[in-house]
């Protein structure tokens, strides 16, 4: 969920069924009624999702994505509580999708974080720079001339840039690759059988751009909260006494 809008998906077992993408948030409740689902989680990084999971749960069974929640993996994490929930979830997306590996988790969005998971499932913690975006934005704010460059979607500049808007463009797009790249490089100095999956909004400008071999998985967030329920639906009937 964001702020006025949410993205809501459907799930059958582990697998993607239904995507619905700028839903009104009091149109949740109906969406998952129509959908007849079972299990519901909710995550917010605008507005507080505790009010709609107090509308869901007399429909359905609702957990709220926070920090006491149970997860598949572990967290080693100075601050867990100031942990977002789309940090939470790729990394358990990543973790899902890699397991038994180290994997790195890009999420290029409003802002590009990488999230790292070790082998044996221990989220430990990552990074958070600038997006695409903010970049382009940063620059025309914080400086008395320089214009507001854009990128259309899925638009990949120049490497050299003949006009202030082209170089402008150029410095976000490729800045941003570089430090993923260099990210990569890092981390695979050190863990040579690293994973790496690329996700978010962005994700697929840089797709083809990267030297190291990645995947990329869109919704790797709704996957990874797919994981979370699935996981805490588990867990509480293994722990339902027998009749």
């Amino acid at each position: 969920m964001g702020n006025t809008r949410a993205k809501a998906a459907l799930f059958e077992d582990n697998r993607l069924v239904l995507l619905e993408t700028g839903l009104e948030i009091d149109a949740i409740a109906d969406w998952c009624s129509r959908q007849q689902a079972q299990h519901a989680i909710v995550a917010s990084v605008g507005a507080p999702a505790e009010p709609v999971a107090a509308l869901l749960r007399p429909i359905l069974p609702t957990l709220l994505l926070q920090p006491h929640l149970p997860l598949p993996i572990g967290i080693q994490y100075k601050t867990p509580h100031t942990l977002g929930a789309d940090r939470i979830a790729a990394a358990v997306g990543g973790a899902a999708c890699c397991a038994g590996k180290p994997v790195l988790v890009f999420d290029a969005g409003t802002c590009l974080t990488h999230e790292f998971v070790s082998h044996n499932g221990n989220y430990l913690g990552g990074a958070i720079s600038p997006g695409l975006h903010m970049r382009l934005r940063a620059m025309q704010h914080f400086t008395a001339r320089l214009p507001l460059a854009a990128l259309l979607p899925g638009e990949v500049p120049a490497l050299t840039g003949q006009s202030t808007q082209e170089c402008l463009q150029s410095g976000a797009y490729w800045g941003m690759l570089g430090e993923i790249e260099s990210t990569i490089l890092r981390y695979k100095a050190i863990y040579p059988q690293l994973q790496v999956i690329l996700c978010g909004g962005d994700a697929k400008i840089f797709e083809n751009k990267l030297k190291e071999t990645i995947f990329v998985v869109s919704e790797l967030v709704l996957y990874g909260l797919n994981e979370i329920l699935r996981y805490n639906v588990l867990q509480k009937k293994s722990s339902a006494p027998a009749i």
